[in-house]
């Protein structure tokens, strides 16, 4: 990037009315339990956008998502394998050759974390190796200003 781009003067969510996707923050439970990656839902927002209620899916073609999104048709592909894997979005071929994508809504947490215990497990695990690091850094930070200020 030759300049950085001067952002508004607004807060984020002053004065959205327009250009604006409503989605559940459920979403973010798939994260944290590893089912799907950040560009996944980026990807899964892109296809919310497209979704036509007259058709009742989403009909981009592969080449719309890579310019959409900036990225490769393998990085689509695995994407859509994700979603799909997590419940997230349903896959159809369609009479016309293209796909057709119908994303889903996603769990609450609480029916999420009941389907996938193993998930919870190893997220329970990292979140207490991510707090224990956070504790021993917080307690360096202490010592050091004790010393400091002897």
């Amino acid at each position: 990037m030759d300049k950085m781009i001067e952002g508004s003067k607004n807060i984020a969510t002053e004065t959205v009315n327009e250009r604006f996707e409503k989605v559940s923050t459920d979403l973010f439970y798939y994260l944290e339990l590893g089912l799907v990656i950040p560009y996944d839902i980026v990807q899964y927002f892109k296809l919310l956008q497209l979704y036509n209620k007259d058709y009742g899916y989403a009909f981009p073609t592969i080449y719309k998502l890579e310019v959409m999104l900036n990225t490769s048709r393998n990085t689509i592909l695995r994407s859509n394998k994700r979603l799909v894997n997590a419940g997230l979005l349903e896959i159809k071929r369609a009479k016309h050759g293209n796909n057709t994508y119908l994303p889903k809504q996603p769990l609450p947490k609480e029916t999420l974390y009941k389907q996938v215990p193993s998930n919870v497990e190893e997220f329970e695990k990292r979140k207490a190796e991510i707090e224990n690091k956070a504790f021993a850094d917080g307690s360096r930070l202490n010592i050091y200003n004790i010393k400091k200020d002897l």
